[in-house]
């Protein structure tokens, strides 16, 4: 999700958003790895089950938010908000979030967060 609100609210130029590509609200703002800057940080909300949750709660689950990911009502009540949203189903999002986690394992061990 990016937001530009913040910048739009304030009156600030911004002169770079961080990541791969940029952003709806900010298309004239380039993205950091435009300007030769590689900084892979991405801000991103994800739902967790606790382990061994049964295989048919979790698929009601997953459903249950792509649905209210494809419902026009919230997606143009967290457009209104500057919110872009992204949806990755079960699987793409369990990759997701073990390439993340690998990505930032030496940062989340140096706070005490990982083993």
């Amino acid at each position: 999700m990016e937001q530009s609100g913040g910048v739009k609210n304030f009156g600030l130029k911004p002169l770079a958003v961080v990541g791969d590509a940029r952003v709806e609200g900010l298309e004239d703002v380039p993205a950091t790895k435009e300007l030769g800057l590689d900084i892979p940080v991405t801000v991103w909300i994800g739902m967790f089950a606790p382990k061994g949750t049964a295989t048919k709660i979790v698929a009601r689950l997953a459903s249950a938010c792509e649905a209210a990911s494809n419902d026009t009502e919230v997606r143009e009540k967290l457009s209104n908000m500057d919110f872009g949203l992204k949806f990755r189903g079960l699987e793409e999002f369990t990759e997701f979030y073990e390439q993340e986690y690998e990505g930032n394992k030496a940062l989340l061990k140096l706070i005490g967060l990982g083993q």
